[in-house]
Formats: C-alpha cells, structure tokens, sequence
C-alpha cells in the first residue's frame, strides 16, 4: 500500500544522509 511512498522515502533518506555526512566532516566515514 505504501509501496510508492517507500519508493520516495528510500532515495530522499540517502540523500538526507550524504548531505549530513557533507555538512559533518568532524564524524568518521565508514
């Protein structure tokens, strides 16, 4: 049922986290 909103969460959450990662050079890379 919330296939389609899983499909836009998923790409929009990884974005989230490279743009934190970006704008957080002090945290460590894994």
């Amino acid at each position: 049922v919330t296939t389609p909103l899983l499909f836009k969460l998923i790409p929009a959450v990884m974005h989230l986290g490279v743009l934190l990662r970006w704008f957080s050079p002090d945290s460590p890379n894994e």
